[in-house]
Protein backbone atom coordinates (compact mmCIF):
# COMPACT_ATOMS: atom_id res chain seq x y z
CA UNK A 1 0.00 0.00 0.00
CA UNK A 2 1.22 3.25 -0.79
CA UNK A 3 -0.26 6.64 0.43
CA UNK A 4 -0.62 8.74 -2.91
CA UNK A 5 -2.78 7.75 -5.07
CA UNK A 6 -2.96 7.88 -8.68
CA UNK A 7 -3.61 11.38 -10.36
CA UNK A 8 -7.17 12.63 -10.80
CA UNK A 9 -8.41 15.77 -12.54
CA UNK A 10 -9.70 17.32 -9.44
CA UNK A 11 -9.56 20.75 -7.70
CA UNK A 12 -6.86 21.65 -5.53
CA UNK A 13 -9.04 21.65 -2.23
CA UNK A 14 -10.32 18.56 -3.46
CA UNK A 15 -7.63 16.83 -3.93
CA UNK A 16 -5.84 17.60 -1.09
CA UNK A 17 -8.26 16.73 1.33
CA UNK A 18 -8.72 13.37 -0.16
CA UNK A 19 -4.58 12.61 -0.17
CA UNK A 20 -4.03 12.72 -3.58
CA UNK A 21 -0.60 13.56 -5.46
CA UNK A 22 0.46 17.20 -6.40
CA UNK A 23 2.41 18.13 -9.75
CA UNK A 24 5.39 20.63 -9.12
CA UNK A 25 3.66 23.46 -9.51
CA UNK A 26 0.66 22.68 -6.99
CA UNK A 27 3.41 22.18 -4.76
CA UNK A 28 4.77 25.55 -5.18
CA UNK A 29 1.14 26.74 -4.65
CA UNK A 30 0.87 24.78 -1.09
CA UNK A 31 4.07 26.32 -0.55
CA UNK A 32 2.06 29.62 0.50
CA UNK A 33 -0.41 28.20 2.72
CA UNK A 34 0.95 28.93 6.52
CA UNK A 35 1.27 25.47 8.54
CA UNK A 36 1.48 22.89 6.08
CA UNK A 37 5.39 22.95 5.40
CA UNK A 38 7.72 21.99 8.42
CA UNK A 39 9.63 24.94 10.05
CA UNK A 40 13.05 24.84 8.34
CA UNK A 41 14.68 26.24 11.82
CA UNK A 42 18.01 27.26 11.62
CA UNK A 43 21.85 26.55 12.25
CA UNK A 44 23.30 25.04 15.18
CA UNK A 45 24.48 28.08 16.00
CA UNK A 46 20.94 30.06 16.13
CA UNK A 47 19.89 30.97 19.81
CA UNK A 48 17.27 28.92 20.81
CA UNK A 49 17.14 26.17 18.36
CA UNK A 50 17.98 22.83 19.29
CA UNK A 51 18.20 20.29 16.74
CA UNK A 52 17.74 16.55 17.58
CA UNK A 53 21.24 15.33 16.51
CA UNK A 54 22.75 18.81 18.89
CA UNK A 55 20.47 17.68 21.54
CA UNK A 56 21.84 14.21 21.60
CA UNK A 57 25.23 15.47 22.02
CA UNK A 58 23.89 16.47 25.72
CA UNK A 59 24.56 13.12 27.96
CA UNK A 60 21.50 13.48 29.73
CA UNK A 61 19.44 13.75 26.95
CA UNK A 62 20.91 10.68 25.60
CA UNK A 63 20.71 8.63 28.88
CA UNK A 64 17.50 9.86 29.01
CA UNK A 65 15.89 8.94 25.48
CA UNK A 66 18.08 5.80 25.74
CA UNK A 67 16.46 4.68 29.06
CA UNK A 68 13.12 5.12 27.76
CA UNK A 69 13.58 3.46 24.46
CA UNK A 70 15.35 0.34 25.88
CA UNK A 71 13.10 -0.17 28.55
CA UNK A 72 9.58 0.37 25.96
CA UNK A 73 11.48 -2.01 23.62
CA UNK A 74 12.83 -4.85 25.92
CA UNK A 75 8.77 -5.43 26.94
CA UNK A 76 6.82 -7.68 25.02
CA UNK A 77 3.19 -6.37 23.62
CA UNK A 78 0.80 -8.92 23.49
CA UNK A 79 -2.83 -9.06 21.76
CA UNK A 80 -5.73 -10.18 24.42
CA UNK A 81 -9.35 -10.69 24.67
CA UNK A 82 -11.45 -11.40 27.58
CA UNK A 83 -13.66 -14.69 28.03
CA UNK A 84 -15.56 -15.12 31.37
CA UNK A 85 -14.36 -12.05 33.01
CA UNK A 86 -10.48 -14.15 32.29
CA UNK A 87 -7.76 -12.73 30.43
CA UNK A 88 -6.86 -15.06 27.03
CA UNK A 89 -3.60 -15.02 25.03
CA UNK A 90 -4.54 -14.65 21.39
CA UNK A 91 -1.90 -15.97 18.71
CA UNK A 92 0.73 -13.50 17.71
CA UNK A 93 -0.74 -10.69 15.29
CA UNK A 94 1.20 -10.06 12.08
CA UNK A 95 2.05 -6.42 12.94
CA UNK A 96 3.67 -7.79 16.28
CA UNK A 97 5.87 -10.50 14.23
CA UNK A 98 6.78 -8.52 11.33
CA UNK A 99 6.25 -4.83 11.99
CA UNK A 100 8.57 -2.59 9.28
CA UNK A 101 10.87 -4.35 6.89
CA UNK A 102 13.57 -3.76 8.32
CA UNK A 103 14.38 -4.48 11.72
CA UNK A 104 12.74 -6.66 14.58
CA UNK A 105 10.18 -5.56 16.89
CA UNK A 106 12.82 -4.50 19.27
CA UNK A 107 13.46 -2.24 16.68
CA UNK A 108 10.26 -0.96 15.54
CA UNK A 109 9.19 -0.34 19.34
CA UNK A 110 12.64 1.72 19.77
CA UNK A 111 12.36 4.07 17.00
CA UNK A 112 8.93 5.31 18.16
CA UNK A 113 9.79 5.82 21.47
CA UNK A 114 13.02 7.86 20.21
CA UNK A 115 10.57 9.97 17.93
CA UNK A 116 8.29 10.70 21.27
CA UNK A 117 11.58 11.48 23.35
CA UNK A 118 13.24 13.86 20.76
CA UNK A 119 9.73 14.83 18.53
CA UNK A 120 7.49 14.82 20.55
CA UNK A 121 5.02 12.28 18.27
CA UNK A 122 5.54 9.15 16.63
CA UNK A 123 3.89 9.27 13.40
CA UNK A 124 3.11 5.94 11.52
CA UNK A 125 2.43 5.06 7.85
CA UNK A 126 0.60 1.64 7.18
CA UNK A 127 1.91 -0.12 4.19
CA UNK A 128 0.17 -2.84 4.69
CA UNK A 129 -3.09 -4.19 5.66
CA UNK A 130 -5.29 -7.63 6.10
CA UNK A 131 -8.20 -8.74 4.39
CA UNK A 132 -10.43 -6.54 7.02
CA UNK A 133 -8.08 -3.38 6.36
CA UNK A 134 -6.46 -3.81 9.60
CA UNK A 135 -2.41 -2.88 9.63
CA UNK A 136 0.13 -5.21 9.36
CA UNK A 137 3.15 -3.58 8.91
CA UNK A 138 3.92 0.61 10.14
CA UNK A 139 6.66 2.51 9.05
CA UNK A 140 7.61 5.05 11.78
CA UNK A 141 8.23 8.43 9.58
CA UNK A 142 10.66 11.34 10.99
CA UNK A 143 8.10 14.10 12.68
CA UNK A 144 10.38 16.53 11.23
CA UNK A 145 9.28 16.24 7.71
CA UNK A 146 5.78 15.68 8.57
CA UNK A 147 3.59 18.93 9.04
CA UNK A 148 0.09 19.65 10.48
CA UNK A 149 -2.50 21.97 9.61
CA UNK A 150 -4.75 22.36 12.57
CA UNK A 151 -5.40 26.52 13.35
CA UNK A 152 -8.02 26.77 11.82
CA UNK A 153 -11.50 27.57 13.53
CA UNK A 154 -13.69 24.59 11.28
CA UNK A 155 -13.34 22.58 7.56
CA UNK A 156 -10.43 21.32 6.33
CA UNK A 157 -6.96 22.35 8.24
CA UNK A 158 -9.26 22.22 11.50
CA UNK A 159 -8.53 20.35 14.99
CA UNK A 160 -11.24 18.35 13.99
CA UNK A 161 -10.35 17.45 10.71
CA UNK A 162 -6.63 18.17 10.47
CA UNK A 163 -4.66 17.92 7.21
CA UNK A 164 -1.24 16.01 7.26
CA UNK A 165 1.83 16.45 4.50
CA UNK A 166 4.64 14.37 4.31
CA UNK A 167 7.40 16.45 2.27
CA UNK A 168 5.04 18.89 0.76
CA UNK A 169 2.80 15.53 -0.24
CA UNK A 170 -0.61 15.57 1.22
CA UNK A 171 -1.43 12.16 3.44
CA UNK A 172 -4.90 10.28 4.10
CA UNK A 173 -5.05 10.60 8.23
CA UNK A 174 -6.47 7.13 8.06
CA UNK A 175 -3.47 5.92 6.68
CA UNK A 176 -1.40 7.49 9.61
CA UNK A 177 -1.07 6.31 13.21
CA UNK A 178 -0.53 9.04 15.68
CA UNK A 179 0.89 8.77 19.10
CA UNK A 180 1.46 12.07 20.59
CA UNK A 181 3.80 12.24 24.02
CA UNK A 182 2.65 15.60 25.92
CA UNK A 183 -0.78 16.76 24.25
CA UNK A 184 -2.18 20.16 24.52
CA UNK A 185 -6.05 21.00 24.13
CA UNK A 186 -7.26 21.73 20.69
CA UNK A 187 -3.84 20.77 19.29
CA UNK A 188 -3.39 17.74 17.36
CA UNK A 189 0.87 16.97 17.16
CA UNK A 190 2.48 16.20 20.98
CA UNK A 191 4.86 19.05 22.40
CA UNK A 192 8.49 18.64 21.72
CA UNK A 193 10.25 18.74 25.04
CA UNK A 194 13.78 19.49 22.57
CA UNK A 195 11.73 22.69 21.33
CA UNK A 196 9.65 23.20 24.64
CA UNK A 197 13.19 23.80 26.83
CA UNK A 198 15.64 24.81 24.98
CA UNK A 199 17.09 26.85 26.62
CA UNK A 200 17.72 24.33 29.73
CA UNK A 201 19.53 22.09 26.92
CA UNK A 202 21.43 24.69 25.60
CA UNK A 203 22.93 25.78 28.84
CA UNK A 204 23.92 22.17 29.19
CA UNK A 205 25.47 21.66 26.26
CA UNK A 206 27.57 24.90 26.39
CA UNK A 207 28.45 23.52 29.20
CA UNK A 208 29.68 20.43 27.94
CA UNK A 209 31.66 21.96 24.93
CA UNK A 210 33.31 24.55 27.74
CA UNK A 211 34.68 21.48 29.92
CA UNK A 212 36.05 19.84 26.75
CA UNK A 213 37.38 23.15 25.07
CA UNK A 214 38.96 24.08 29.03
CA UNK A 215 40.80 20.50 28.70
CA UNK A 216 41.48 20.61 24.84
CA UNK A 217 42.56 24.17 24.62
CA UNK A 218 42.85 25.70 27.41
CA UNK A 219 40.32 27.33 29.44
CA UNK A 220 42.95 30.22 30.46
CA UNK A 221 46.84 30.16 29.89
CA UNK A 222 48.21 27.13 30.52
CA UNK A 223 51.07 29.31 32.60
CA UNK A 224 53.19 32.73 32.86
CA UNK A 225 56.80 33.05 31.27
CA UNK A 226 58.81 35.81 32.49
CA UNK A 227 61.63 37.41 32.03
CA UNK A 228 63.11 38.79 35.25
CA UNK A 229 66.17 40.89 33.62
CA UNK A 230 64.60 42.75 30.33
CA UNK A 231 61.47 43.79 28.77
CA UNK A 232 60.47 41.43 25.96
CA UNK A 233 58.64 42.92 22.79
CA UNK A 234 55.40 41.47 21.51
CA UNK A 235 57.40 39.83 18.61
CA UNK A 236 59.93 38.19 20.60
CA UNK A 237 57.05 37.25 23.16
CA UNK A 238 55.56 35.39 20.55
CA UNK A 239 58.35 33.60 18.90
CA UNK A 240 59.35 32.16 22.53
CA UNK A 241 55.36 31.29 23.48
CA UNK A 242 55.53 29.36 20.44
CA UNK A 243 58.43 27.77 20.71
CA UNK A 244 57.46 26.86 24.56
CA UNK A 245 54.39 25.72 23.12
CA UNK A 246 55.90 23.36 20.95
CA UNK A 247 58.08 22.00 23.48
CA UNK A 248 55.01 21.18 25.54
CA UNK A 249 53.15 19.64 23.53
CA UNK A 250 56.01 17.52 22.21
CA UNK A 251 56.47 16.76 25.57
CA UNK A 252 60.39 17.66 25.78
CA UNK A 253 62.14 18.90 28.47
CA UNK A 254 62.29 22.25 28.70
CA UNK A 255 65.60 24.17 28.85
CA UNK A 256 65.94 28.01 29.54
CA UNK A 257 68.41 30.75 30.91
CA UNK A 258 68.57 31.80 34.40
CA UNK A 259 66.19 35.34 33.68
CA UNK A 260 63.13 33.27 32.82
CA UNK A 261 61.19 31.93 35.47
CA UNK A 262 58.16 29.70 34.32
CA UNK A 263 55.13 29.56 36.97
CA UNK A 264 52.21 27.29 35.46
CA UNK A 265 48.30 28.14 36.15
CA UNK A 266 46.45 25.19 37.93
CA UNK A 267 42.93 25.08 38.86
CA UNK A 268 40.83 22.30 39.94
CA UNK A 269 37.76 21.82 37.64
CA UNK A 270 35.69 21.86 40.32
CA UNK A 271 36.07 25.64 40.79
CA UNK A 272 34.64 26.09 37.29
CA UNK A 273 31.75 24.05 38.33
CA UNK A 274 31.72 22.08 35.41
CA UNK A 275 30.33 19.04 37.67
CA UNK A 276 27.48 20.98 39.68
CA UNK A 277 26.58 22.68 35.68
CA UNK A 278 25.98 18.76 34.89
CA UNK A 279 24.49 17.89 37.74
CA UNK A 280 22.15 20.76 37.20
CA UNK A 281 21.64 19.95 34.05
CA UNK A 282 20.97 16.15 34.41
CA UNK A 283 18.38 17.05 36.65
CA UNK A 284 16.61 19.21 34.72
CA UNK A 285 16.42 16.81 32.21
CA UNK A 286 15.31 13.75 34.57
CA UNK A 287 12.43 16.19 35.45
CA UNK A 288 11.22 16.90 31.99
CA UNK A 289 10.99 13.31 31.37
CA UNK A 290 9.79 12.13 34.24
CA UNK A 291 12.61 9.96 35.21
CA UNK A 292 14.80 9.22 38.40
CA UNK A 293 17.63 12.31 38.88
CA UNK A 294 20.06 9.28 39.61
CA UNK A 295 19.28 7.28 36.18
CA UNK A 296 21.18 10.28 34.18
CA UNK A 297 23.45 11.67 36.72
CA UNK A 298 21.26 14.21 38.93
CA UNK A 299 21.06 14.83 41.71
CA UNK A 300 17.99 14.76 44.90
CA UNK A 301 17.40 15.64 47.92
CA UNK A 302 16.31 12.20 49.19
CA UNK A 303 17.80 9.20 51.23
CA UNK A 304 18.26 5.66 49.26
CA UNK A 305 19.29 4.10 52.16
CA UNK A 306 15.46 2.25 52.88
CA UNK A 307 15.31 1.77 49.05
CA UNK A 308 15.88 -1.70 47.62
CA UNK A 309 16.71 -3.10 43.49
CA UNK A 310 13.15 -4.62 43.91
CA UNK A 311 11.41 -0.98 45.27
CA UNK A 312 13.68 1.26 42.68
CA UNK A 313 12.61 -0.43 39.73
CA UNK A 314 8.36 -0.58 40.72
CA UNK A 315 9.40 3.17 41.12
CA UNK A 316 11.09 3.18 38.27
CA UNK A 317 7.38 1.29 36.30
CA UNK A 318 4.93 2.54 37.99
CA UNK A 319 5.95 6.54 38.05
CA UNK A 320 7.95 7.00 35.48
CA UNK A 321 7.34 4.10 32.68
CA UNK A 322 4.02 3.23 32.60
CA UNK A 323 2.32 6.60 31.06
CA UNK A 324 4.42 5.53 28.41
CA UNK A 325 3.30 2.08 27.93
CA UNK A 326 -0.29 3.05 28.32
CA UNK A 327 0.11 6.01 24.78
CA UNK A 328 1.51 2.47 23.05
CA UNK A 329 -1.20 0.19 24.47
CA UNK A 330 -4.12 2.76 23.47
CA UNK A 331 -2.80 3.33 19.96
CA UNK A 332 -1.96 -0.20 19.04
CA UNK A 333 -5.22 -1.27 20.29
CA UNK A 334 -6.71 0.64 17.61
CA UNK A 335 -5.47 -1.31 14.69
CA UNK A 336 -7.36 -4.72 15.74
CA UNK A 337 -10.78 -5.60 15.88
CA UNK A 338 -13.39 -4.20 18.92
CA UNK A 339 -13.03 -6.18 21.88
CA UNK A 340 -9.52 -7.05 21.67
CA UNK A 341 -6.34 -5.05 23.24
CA UNK A 342 -2.53 -4.99 23.56
CA UNK A 343 -0.86 -4.94 27.34
CA UNK A 344 2.89 -5.12 27.78
CA UNK A 345 4.02 -7.85 29.99
CA UNK A 346 5.87 -6.07 32.73
CA UNK A 347 6.65 -9.44 35.11
CA UNK A 348 9.85 -9.16 33.10
CA UNK A 349 11.07 -5.47 34.84
CA UNK A 350 9.80 -7.05 38.49
CA UNK A 351 11.36 -10.52 38.51
CA UNK A 352 12.11 -11.90 42.15
CA UNK A 353 14.14 -14.93 43.29
CA UNK A 354 12.82 -18.47 43.20
CA UNK A 355 12.03 -18.33 46.88
CA UNK A 356 10.14 -14.77 47.34
CA UNK A 357 8.12 -15.94 44.61
CA UNK A 358 7.19 -19.40 45.85
CA UNK A 359 6.62 -17.78 49.64
CA UNK A 360 4.30 -15.43 47.56
CA UNK A 361 2.31 -17.99 45.67
CA UNK A 362 1.96 -20.28 48.81
CA UNK A 363 0.96 -17.45 50.92
CA UNK A 364 -2.04 -16.77 47.76
CA UNK A 365 -3.09 -20.53 47.85
CA UNK A 366 -3.78 -20.77 51.55
CA UNK A 367 -0.26 -23.52 52.31
CA UNK A 368 0.85 -21.06 55.05
CA UNK A 369 -2.12 -18.73 56.32
CA UNK A 370 -5.15 -19.26 55.18
CA UNK A 371 -5.79 -18.09 51.48
CA UNK A 372 -7.41 -16.39 50.10
CA UNK A 373 -6.95 -16.88 46.22
CA UNK A 374 -7.60 -20.27 44.34
CA UNK A 375 -5.42 -22.44 42.20
CA UNK A 376 -7.25 -20.57 39.08
CA UNK A 377 -7.20 -17.12 40.59
CA UNK A 378 -3.36 -17.26 41.05
CA UNK A 379 -2.76 -18.72 37.30
CA UNK A 380 -5.29 -15.88 35.85
CA UNK A 381 -3.22 -13.00 37.68
CA UNK A 382 -0.01 -14.36 35.56
CA UNK A 383 -2.02 -14.67 32.55
CA UNK A 384 -2.03 -18.52 32.56
CA UNK A 385 -4.93 -20.44 31.63
CA UNK A 386 -6.82 -22.84 34.44
CA UNK A 387 -6.08 -26.00 35.23
CA UNK A 388 -7.78 -29.14 33.60
CA UNK A 389 -10.32 -30.47 35.69
CA UNK A 390 -10.12 -34.22 36.88
CA UNK A 391 -12.97 -36.07 34.91
CA UNK A 392 -15.44 -37.65 37.50
CA UNK A 393 -16.07 -41.57 36.50
CA UNK A 394 -20.34 -41.90 36.44
CA UNK A 395 -21.88 -43.93 39.35
CA UNK A 396 -23.56 -46.93 37.72
CA UNK A 397 -27.03 -47.94 39.07
CA UNK A 398 -27.86 -51.50 40.00
CA UNK A 399 -31.68 -51.01 40.07
CA UNK A 400 -32.52 -50.74 43.71
CA UNK A 401 -34.05 -47.62 45.28
CA UNK A 402 -32.01 -47.47 48.52
CA UNK A 403 -27.82 -47.55 47.99
CA UNK A 404 -26.46 -50.09 50.25
CA UNK A 405 -26.17 -48.87 53.59
CA UNK A 406 -23.73 -49.91 56.28
CA UNK A 407 -24.06 -52.42 58.34
CA UNK A 408 -26.44 -51.27 61.54
CA UNK A 409 -25.02 -51.77 64.82
CA UNK A 410 -26.22 -54.32 67.36
CA UNK A 411 -29.03 -53.17 69.20
CA UNK A 412 -29.82 -53.04 72.94
CA UNK A 413 -31.28 -56.49 74.59
CA UNK A 414 -35.43 -55.82 74.44
CA UNK A 415 -37.04 -55.11 77.43
CA UNK A 416 -40.53 -56.23 78.60
CA UNK A 417 -40.51 -58.45 75.32
CA UNK A 418 -40.45 -55.04 72.89
CA UNK A 419 -37.01 -54.16 70.99
CA UNK A 420 -35.12 -50.91 72.06
CA UNK A 421 -34.37 -48.36 69.24
CA UNK A 422 -31.25 -46.55 69.03
CA UNK A 423 -32.42 -43.96 67.28
CA UNK A 424 -31.32 -44.38 63.77
CA UNK A 425 -34.42 -46.19 63.24
CA UNK A 426 -36.77 -43.56 63.37
CA UNK A 427 -36.36 -41.88 59.79
CA UNK A 428 -38.61 -43.53 57.62
CA UNK A 429 -37.95 -45.90 54.96
CA UNK A 430 -39.62 -43.59 52.63
CA UNK A 431 -37.47 -40.60 53.72
CA UNK A 432 -34.57 -43.04 53.44
CA UNK A 433 -35.30 -44.04 49.80
CA UNK A 434 -35.82 -40.30 49.00
CA UNK A 435 -32.98 -38.79 50.38
CA UNK A 436 -30.40 -42.02 49.28
CA UNK A 437 -31.67 -42.43 45.79
CA UNK A 438 -28.83 -42.96 43.20
CA UNK A 439 -27.07 -40.30 41.53
CA UNK A 440 -27.51 -42.33 37.98
CA UNK A 441 -31.11 -42.49 38.16
CA UNK A 442 -33.39 -39.37 37.33
CA UNK A 443 -37.18 -39.80 38.81
CA UNK A 444 -39.83 -37.09 37.61
CA UNK A 445 -43.09 -35.69 39.89
CA UNK A 446 -45.44 -38.54 39.60
CA UNK A 447 -42.96 -41.32 39.57
CA UNK A 448 -41.50 -40.61 43.06
CA UNK A 449 -45.18 -40.47 44.45
CA UNK A 450 -45.75 -43.69 42.91
CA UNK A 451 -42.51 -45.02 44.59
CA UNK A 452 -43.41 -43.09 47.93
CA UNK A 453 -47.11 -45.59 47.51
CA UNK A 454 -45.34 -48.44 46.42
CA UNK A 455 -42.82 -48.47 49.76
CA UNK A 456 -46.13 -47.26 51.89
CA UNK A 457 -47.72 -50.56 50.41
CA UNK A 458 -44.93 -52.99 51.54
CA UNK A 459 -43.74 -51.57 54.87
CA UNK A 460 -45.13 -53.71 57.21
CA UNK A 461 -47.73 -51.88 60.10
Amino acid sequence: MWPFPKREERSLAERADAGAKLSLEEWRQLSFIEGIWPDAGGGPNTPGVVSASRALALVPVFGAVRTIADSIASLTPTLYTRENGLLKKMPTPSLFAQPSIHGTMYDWLFRAAYSMCINGDAIGLITATDFYEFPTMIEWLNPEQVATQDGKLYGPGSYMNPMWWWWGRPINPKLLLHIPWFSTPWKVRGLSPIGAYALAINTGIGAQEFQANWFGQGGVPPGTFKNQERVIDPKDADALSNRLTARMQSRKPLVYGRDWDYTPIAIKPHEAQFVETMQLTGTHIAVIYGLPPRKLGGTTGESLTYSTVELDNLDYLTTSLRPWLRRFEYALTRCFPRGQFVKFDTDEMLLLDAKTRSEIDNIALGFQNNGWKTEDEVRASRDMAALPKPKQSPVKWTGSVDPPEPKPEESPPPKNGKPVSNGREQISTTNKALAGQSPGRSMTVPQRQLEMMRLRWETPS
